[in-house]
């Protein structure tokens, strides 16, 4: 019995001394881990910075010969469509991506260690040629992936469209993001990123949380320019365009919709109040009132413009629809030369009701090609 007691004693001093070098060994494993995490976060730091750099990291060669470097949009909103002057304001993600010519380890440098990036990798100088100023609204992030290079950041400026408003409502109209890499002594090639569009072609999904109040997204799609001028000063430029339509039934519901109930008022009440010359006068009378204030609700509708729109031509045809009208009613209400006044107010009624139906058929024309 004495001997088991002393063998349970021995072995369980054992297990106490075993216990205790594991908690030693445990604490050394932590304490080791800790110097690594601040030797690896004090060296991700330096690499961050310029001066841990001997000279700049340049993009690898294309099979042309040129630096390829991706470039990758993704819009975030466009507002304030200002139709007199040809400008819409844009916000949009841009990314810059190349592959490295050489070795450089994982890392990701976000806000004050990011500064320093054009003095560590080789700045494209990618200029906006549609957007005068562009705005930085956050600042410069970037990071190696699988010695790929990428640097990111969001920006918002006022860029300049191509095409007009002549067909308002229908008009059609392109938002260009035209970029140009410049470059004094290298050739720069500039094409869609494979980082950030995986899918290019299709960018369906980089888009499909653009919106646009009033209007649709046709077309969206990367294209390359080759410049007559380049001597090899300036690389060739790509393209990112994003073509929109306007939403047209909105506005021809509101300005159809009072035309129409004045339209029909002004035919009524010739019937209704023919025998009443006081009640017609009244009927007239309320009519130029809704006249002159449905003129200013479609005016305050129609965007300013140097040039006249379909917008426009409808405007001046419920204008004078209306007051043709208001010419045929006024035209019978005094029973003198009657057979001459009643052809006045047939013609006028003609008139107005060919002007209505003209602008119907146009815009529904229009409607359909859109």
């Amino acid at each position: 019995m004495t001997f088991i007691i002393d063998k349970l004693n021995s072995r369980f001093t054992t297990f106490i001394g075993c216990s205790y070098f594991i908690k030693i060994l445990i604490f050394y494993c932590l304490v080791l881990s800790h110097l690594l995490n601040v030797s690896l976060a004090a060296e991700h730091e330096g690499l961050c910075k310029e001066e841990k750099h001997a000279q700049l990291l340049l993009p690898k060669k294309g099979i042309s010969g040129a630096y390829e470097v991706g470039v990758g949009i993704v819009p975030h909103s466009i507002t304030k469509f200002n139709t007199k002057e040809g400008t819409a304001d844009i916000d949009f993600y841009f990314t810059v991506e190349y592959e490295l010519n050489k070795y450089f380890p994982d890392i990701k440098c976000v806000g004050d260690d990011a500064k320093d990036v054009w003095k560590i990798f080789y700045n494209p100088d990618i200029e906006f040629l549609s957007i005068p100023d562009p705005q930085t609204l956050q600042g410069f992030h970037w990071l190696v992936d699988k010695n790929r290079f990428v640097f990111m950041t969001r920006l918002k400026g006022t860029v300049v469209l191509s095409g007009d408003f002549r067909w308002f409502p229908f008009d059609r109209v392109t938002v260009p993001l035209r970029m140009q890499g410049e470059d004094d002594d290298r050739n720069l090639l500039l094409k869609p990123s494979k980082w950030y569009l995986p899918n290019y072609p299709d960018i369906s999904k980089e888009m499909e949380n653009l919106r646009i109040s009033g209007w649709e997204i046709v077309r969206a799609e990367y294209m390359h320019k080759k410049h007559q001028w380049n001597f090899g000063r300036f690389g060739d430029g790509l393209y990112f365009e994003i073509e929109i339509v306007r939403k047209p039934i909105p506005f021809l519901v509101r300005a159809g919709l009072p035309l129409t109930l004045i339209l029909i008022i002004a035919l009524v009440s010739r019937r209704v109040l023919m025998n009443s010359e006081e009640a017609q006068l009244q009927v007239l009378s309320g009519l130029l009132v809704a006249i002159f204030a449905y003129s200013i609700y479609l005016n305050d509708r129609i965007p300013e413009t140097d040039y006249i729109t379909f917008g426009d031509f409808m405007w001046i045809g419920a204008l004078l629809a209306i007051f043709s009208i208001i010419v045929g009613r006024m035209a019978v209400m005094n029973t003198v030369a009657k057979p001459l006044r009643v052809r006045i107010e047939i013609v006028s009624t003609g008139f107005a009701l060919l002007i209505y139906l003209s602008v119907i058929l146009v815009a529904g024309y229009l409607l359909y090609l859109t």
